[in-house]
């Protein structure tokens, strides 16, 4: 039904406990590959909001405090009790 209304869907399954480079891969090879405009989701726009403040910060080169304050619209992963898990996930890459 939505092939034939011209919108394209990709699944991409974050397990919310187990986020990883795979994942944001996935995610990325998913938002460029389609032409825009894109809509991402999820549950409760958390994840949606790490892999977007991934994006923008690593591959955008948007400024650290912009991109934050974009993701702490939805969510503070650092804060939250899910800090554990994603922390590391949205932790600059060496």
């Amino acid at each position: 039904m939505l092939a034939e209304r011209g919108i394209q869907y990709t699944h991409i399954p974050v397990p919310f406990l187990a986020p990883d480079e795979c994942h944001f891969e996935d995610f990325r090879r998913a938002f460029e590959t389609n032409v825009e405009p894109v809509h991402v989701h999820c549950i409760a726009n958390w994840r949606v909001s790490a892999f977007f403040y991934r994006y923008n910060r690593d591959v955008r080169g948007m400024d650290e405090p912009t991109a934050r304050a974009l993701m702490e619209r939805q969510w503070s992963p650092e804060s939250s009790d899910y800090a554990e898990v994603w922390g590391p996930f949205i932790a600059p890459k060496q």
